[in-house]
């Protein structure tokens, strides 16, 4: 995996988040954002820092997303536990807890549980399904 690889997947994951319609397609982008990071052989000081000076940068999205998933995942067969899964590869919470609204994490992380929120709505409605069932 390259630099451009995960800065390609990154940047499409910033343009999604806060579209609900968009979400399964975060959910999927963030595991395969995830595995890139965790196959990148090259400095990792040059990765975390990706999106600084923006809306949030990679750390505040990892952070962010592996506490939106570890609330709101389905269950060990869903696509939102696969995403939990990955990220855990990527960041280890340790003894920390949901990022606060003082902290930079904090908008992926609700931003990410809003279009969670409206997306299953719909797709419930819609369909009975959602990324938090199983995939």
């Amino acid at each position: 995996t390259t630099l451009n690889d995960i800065e390609s997947t990154f940047k499409a994951i910033q343009q999604m988040v806060g579209n609900p319609e968009q979400y399964r397609e975060v959910t999927e982008q963030l595991i395969l954002l995830a595995d890139q990071v965790e196959s990148f052989e090259g400095e990792g000081e040059e990765i975390w820092y990706l999106g600084e000076g923006f809306d949030f940068c990679l750390t505040d999205l990892f952070i962010g997303a592996y506490w939106h998933f570890s609330e709101w995942h389905g269950g060990q067969e869903t696509l939102a536990y696969r995403a939990l899964s990955a990220l855990g590869s990527v960041y280890t919470p340790n003894m920390s807890e949901p990022p606060t609204k003082d902290e930079p994490e904090y908008y992926p992380f609700e931003a990410l549980g809003e279009m969670a929120h409206i997306y299953w709505c719909d797709t419930k409605k819609a369909t009975q399904s959602s990324p938090n069932q199983p995939a």
